[in-house]
């Protein structure tokens, strides 16, 4: 499962690929751009346990940051959903989605099965 809601909380099943559509409002992406995905423990945001560096190599409105099944097996398997927290940085030097006035934004990791030996 994976969808994005209007407050821009992302629901995950852990183990499960992503395709995040990303555009930055009046700002067009230049080659060289730096954009920074990161998931942090919840309350901990030191604690990162998920972070992905996309290059801009063209000139576009939007990118694609894409979330392979290994990244998304964050932690160990749990039988409940998982709260994180996440920001979106634009070249290291301005948070464009992430912890603001209404509060962290949130990375919810849903339970995947476990594998049979």
């Amino acid at each position: 499962m994976f969808k994005i809601d209007s407050d821009k909380t992302i629901h995950l099943t852990r183990g499960d690929e992503a395709n995040i559509k990303f555009s930055i409002e009046d700002y067009q992406l230049q080659i060289g751009d730096k954009i920074v995905f990161s998931v942090t423990e919840k309350k901990e945001p030191a604690n990162v346990k998920l972070q992905k560096e996309i290059l801009i190599n063209e000139i576009s409105d939007y990118i694609i940051i894409t979330l392979t099944k290994d990244e998304t097996k964050i932690d160990n398997l749990e039988s409940k959903v998982k709260t994180y927290w996440y920001e979106i940085s634009l070249n290291d030097k301005k948070t464009v989605i992430g912890y603001d006035e209404e509060g962290p934004k949130l990375f919810l990791l849903y339970p995947e099965s476990g594998e049979k030996i």
